[in-house]
């Protein structure tokens, strides 16, 4: 699952780098310098995945397959599953928001679009870590 995981990882991140090829747009900014606490990185891993199913079911992204397929392989290999029932139930009777441009001259991506790259920057660099941890 590793390599597969990892390639999911990669595809994604490279949509998402050409939704945000545009110069000038906002460019990506780490919020944490290590989203992978010693120990916990597959706790890391699994709060990072759910986080971002749950941000892409709440948007209408053209790429919501993609991060679905990432996460229930992910989950598959954690043995872990997503659930975001309590966060859903307060917003039962809200519609997913549709994804907008930031500017429609640049047609910047959206701050949850943003939020997804960081996110989906941080798995990357997770699943590595986690990686190098088993070939010792």
């Amino acid at each position: 699952f590793q390599y597969v995981i990892f390639q999911d990882v990669q595809n994604l991140l490279g949509l998402l780098a050409t939704k945000s090829s545009n110069n000038n747009c906002r460019k990506l900014q780490k919020s944490k310098p290590f989203p992978c606490h010693d120990g916990k990185e597959i706790h890391s891993v699994h709060r990072l995945t759910c986080s971002v199913l749950y941000i892409s079911k709440q948007n209408n992204f053209d790429f919501n397959q993609e991060i679905i397929t990432l996460s229930k392989r992910t989950e598959k290999a954690l043995k872990c599953s997503c659930n975001h029932q309590k966060k859903n139930r307060k917003n039962h009777n809200r519609k997913p928001k549709i994804s907008s441009v930031v500017n429609s001259k640049t047609k910047c991506p959206t701050k949850k679009l943003l939020r997804i790259t960081e996110k989906i920057s941080d798995i990357d660099l997770c699943w590595k870590k986690i990686f190098k941890l088993s070939e010792i």
